[in-house]
């Protein structure tokens, strides 16, 4: 697992967020990019983030991002992901 600074998660929910289209589609993109590509977590604490953001109110994406980023590196990072992503 890599462990992502600040500007790294900022730079990947704003790229998220720009080119993410929206519903489902988003979470593929999300899980590509947080799980594949960067490594920040693996693929069964993404499912469990997801299977939790989904029981929770709100958007499954924006949740899901606060999740990922409580869990990395609390509230700093959590921050950073909900602000890149809107």
């Amino acid at each position: 697992m890599n462990i992502p600074t600040l500007f790294e998660i900022l730079k990947t929910a704003l790229y998220v967020g720009a080119v993410g289209y929206g519903g489902p589609a988003i979470l593929a993109l999300m899980k590509r990019v947080i799980v594949h590509e960067k490594e920040w977590i693996s693929d069964e604490e993404f499912m469990n983030a997801l299977s939790l953001s989904q029981i929770l109110p709100g958007a499954t994406g924006v949740t899901l991002l606060g999740y990922i980023g409580w869990n990395e590196n609390h509230r700093r990072f959590a921050s950073g992901l909900l602000n890149g992503y809107f």
